[in-house]
Order: C-alpha cells, then sequence, then structure tokens
C-alpha cells in the first residue's frame, strides 16, 4: 500500500484576489513542496538555491528548501557519494529524489549529470513533483472509494 509522504496532511491555501467590478476571485495556492539535499558540494546547493529564488513567484508547482529530509517531499541527492545514496535508500526515499551525478541508484526516477546545470535539475524537480502530486490525487480517489 502506498503511504502519503511527509507534506501529505498539508491544506491548501486560499487567495482571495479582486479583479476590476469589485467581483472577487477565489483561488487554491498550492503548498510549496518541501525540498532537502543530501550531500552535494555547497557550490551546487548554492546554485541549486538561486535557481530556485529566481523562479517567478506563483509559479507550479513551487519549492522551498528545509534543511532535514525528515521534513521534505523532495530530494535532492548526490549519487556519486556513498553515505548519501545509502542514506536515501535506508529512508526508502530512493523515488522521491532528483540524483546529481552518474550513476543513480538503479530505481532512481530523476537525475541530472554533472556539471550541474540548475535548471536542467529543476526541470527534473519539476517532472518529480508532478508525478507525486498525481500520485498522491491517485490514493485520495482509492481512499475516497472504498
Amino acid at each position: 500500500m502506498l503511504a502519503p509522504g511527509p507534506g501529505a496532511g498539508r491544506i491548501p491555501r486560499l487567495i482571495v484576489d479582486s479583479r476590476g467590478g469589485g467581483s472577487e476571485h477565489v483561488r487554491h495556492m498550492q503548498a510549496p513542496h518541501l525540498v532537502a539535499f543530501v550531500g552535494l558540494s555547497d557550490a551546487e546547493r548554492a546554485a541549486v538555491a538561486a535557481g530556485l529564488r529566481a523562479r517567478p513567484a506563483g509559479l507550479v508547482p513551487a519549492y522551498a528548501l528545509v534543511p532535514s529530509i525528515e521534513d521534505a517531499d523532495l530530494l535532492i541527492a548526490d549519487a556519486e557519494h556513498t553515505p548519501s545514496v545509502k542514506l536515501v535508500l535506508a529512508t526508502e526515499r530512493l523515488r522521491q529524489a532528483v540524483w546529481v551525478g552518474k550513476p543513480p541508484p538503479w530505481g532512481a526516477v530523476g537525475g541530472v549529470d554533472r556539471p550541474l546545470h540548475p535548471p536542467q535539475l529543476l526541470r527534473e524537480l519539476d517532472a518529480l513533483a508532478t508525478r507525486a502530486a498525481g500520485a498522491m490525487l491517485l490514493l485520495r480517489l482509492v481512499l475516497t472509494a472504498v
């Protein structure tokens, strides 16, 4: 059975904005996916963090960096750093990680080569976040049908 990820219980925020004529529109603002680094050099972490900060406001999916993998929905992990690989595998987070470097562990769903190109990594992270959101929607549908 699929278990929901760490951020599965978060409630989407509602934004009310006025758009001319006094009408109010309510739209859902999706809570950001929480992302943690596992391994990577300080320079790589800084480049990815800068890429995340440079994303336009309101872009979906959205991300927020957290210091701990226990709090993270998604991981950016170093495939060439054995302790990082072992940690991700031991915590059963393989399919919630985008891997940097070669070779990624068998069964990995996303990865980029070195040298790290942040826009490419962010595209992989977007794809992973989209798959995770789809899996959570499917799980909710299954659970409500029971």
